[in-house]
């Protein structure tokens, strides 16, 4: 007789191997990513006065695609566990980037190719094409979110001796036209001219409006004064299909003094000195922060129309300064605004301590119900800052860094966040305690002995993004 089957066996053996793989799954959950979840550590005060704030978080590893919400409210810690952290590289705030050169001006452009010279012609048909030029244009090239690009004109510069230029002319690519140096002539060097550094003259974060972007132009330029503006950018494609307007040495050219998008002035207020930041706030309010010439720090509130709605007076900020730089920082609620402020001296003023500030508000109903400002401990960078329920305090997390070493693997960096609870009204801290991120426990050391770097990292979710 022949072999009787018995197909019973076979998923029962199958069951068991599956029941296997789960225990396996649920061993390595506890003992590898568990044993290094996020723990809070109470360190002074009373831990009860955590009551009111939420801060939330992503804790990943700086390699790998695992990550780890934190979930910090009322003095409870939650956390949760994601073996894909792609879904929260939306969570920080929206920002976009600045391209300054300098280039010819349209009047002296008959000038610069009359003087022009061609250096050498690369292996790729590239060819190195020289001028020179006395005056010379400043220009922004900005990328805005969803990669739109916007190319505004700022101030002329004279300078004492001629201004070297160069355009590198070769095979056509999509991308030329974003580029200075490949479009049309260009900055390449002025040894008599302070031409750079040259920042850019609008703050890191744009700001969500409506179905568009606000920047915020921080000094006055020209005719553009200190305030937000309405940006809207052109495509690639749409740059591209741009029609040429000059000519550089003989051949017709995008010139880079061409101006493409477009920048609205939304709201400039007329005793703004310098543009530091903006916010998207509840109820389709605007939020802009700037520095008068005395060097006070206001915050006005704008509607959707650009008509101001409030206007508070936020602190006063060290005189003398070369410059100064406010940051939003991440957030969960469109009600709430916290900013750190930065100052940088001049260099007679290197040697006065400056601390930096951090700025608080609260918005409801078109007005503010909480505009407050406080030294920051600038020993660490500060992360994360959140308002509690009735606005009177912040809860403050900071940067923990420091060297710990194991047996095996040797030199291990860890990080935690140093977390506070500060009223206010400038009274003392209430609570201290600390996030430790799980840098010292098992899975450390297993990165050292795969000769992998992964350090810690946190991430905070911001609501200030795609049309936040």
């Amino acid at each position: 007789m022949g072999n009787k089957r018995h197909p019973a066996r076979g998923l029962v053996t199958l069951g068991a191997l599956a029941a296997l793989v789960c225990l396996a799954v649920t061993a390595w959950l506890h003992l590898g990513w568990r044993a290094t979840d996020v723990t809070l550590e109470d360190r002074s005060g009373d831990p009860g006065e955590l009551r009111g704030f939420t801060l939330q978080g992503v804790r990943r590893w700086s390699s790998g695609e695992s990550c780890l919400t934190v979930d910090l409210h009322d003095g409870y810690l939650d956390t949760e566990f994601f073996f894909d952290f792609s879904p929260f590289w939306t969570t920080t705030a929206a920002t976009h980037g600045c391209d300054v050169n300098y280039v010819v001006r349209p009047q002296d452009r008959d000038a610069a190719n009359a003087n022009a010279w061609e250096e050498l012609t690369a292996e790729d048909g590239s060819r190195f094409i020289h001028t020179s030029t006395n005056t010379v244009r400043r220009m922004y090239a900005m990328t805005l979110p969803g990669d739109t690009y916007l190319r505004v004109a700022g101030e002329d510069v004279t300078a004492e001796d001629p201004v070297e230029m160069l355009w590198i002319s070769g095979p056509y690519t999509a991308s030329d036209r974003l580029n200075f140096q490949n479009a049309d002539y260009s900055y390449w060097e002025s040894p008599g001219a302070d031409l750079y550094p040259q920042q850019s003259p609008t703050a890191k974060n744009p700001v969500p409006q409506g179905d568009g972007w606000a920047l915020c132009w921080k000094r006055q330029e020209g005719d553009r004064a200190p305030g937000l503006y309405r940006a809207s950018g052109l495509t690639v494609e749409e740059i591209n299909a741009l029609p040429t307007d000059g000519e550089a040495y003989g051949q017709e050219v995008l010139c880079n003094s061409t101006e493409f998008g477009t920048l609205e002035p939304f709201y400039c207020p007329a005793d703004a000195e310098v543009a530091l930041a903006g916010a998207s706030m509840a109820g389709g309010y605007t939020l802009l922060l700037y520095l008068d010439a005395q060097d006070t720090l206001w915050a006005d509130l704008v509607d959707e129309n650009g008509q101001r709605t409030d206007h508070r007076e936020v602190t006063r900020l060290p005189p003398d300064c070369e410059d100064y730089q406010a940051v939003l920082l991440a957030r969960t609620t469109d009600r709430d605004a916290v900013f750190t402020l930065e100052s940088v001296p001049d260099a007679d003023y290197w040697d006065k301590t400056i601390s930096p500030r951090l700025a608080a508000l609260r918005v409801e109903d078109g007005k503010f119900t909480v505009v407050e400002s406080l030294a920051d401990d600038s020993t660490f960078a500060t992360r994360a800052a959140v308002l509690n329920a009735e606005g009177d305090a912040l809860l403050i997390a900071k940067e923990h860094n420091f060297d710990g070493i194991t047996s095996e693997t040797g030199l291990q960096t860890m990080q935690g966040l140093d977390l506070r609870a500060q009223p206010l009204d400038g009274s003392a801290v209430t609570y201290q305690g600390r996030l430790n991120l799980g840098g010292e426990r098992e899975w450390g050391r297993l990165a050292g002995a795969s000769s992998r770097i992964m350090e810690r990292v946190v991430d905070f979710p911001t609501i200030q993004k795609d049309r936040g």
